[in-house]
């Protein structure tokens, strides 16, 4: 993969990239690929998938796992049975 490098980003501007990052729970540069790939999206639709971050990563497949155990205890009536003591 290519690496970019900018200088001289105003400060002003990078607080601003840097604040969407911390809410959209991303990297700067993560938060910045992003920016990129939506301002210069692939003339072919299949390659406008962005990579995710590790952290996104992470973050979907735990919210996959949660979401299937859940469904699980759903299934299971967990939580739904009347309590004896």
């Amino acid at each position: 993969m290519a690496k970019i490098q900018a200088r001289n980003v105003d400060d002003a501007l990078f607080s601003r990239i840097e604040q969407s990052a911390m809410k959209n729970e991303r990297s700067v540069e993560g938060e910045i690929r992003l920016a990129l790939a939506r301002l210069y999206p692939a003339t072919d639709p299949s390659q406008n998938i962005v990579p995710l971050s590790m952290r996104e990563r992470w973050q979907q497949e735990t919210g996959q796992r949660l979401r299937w155990l859940l469904q699980r205890l759903n299934e299971d009536g967990f939580g739904t049975r009347a309590r004896t003591g």
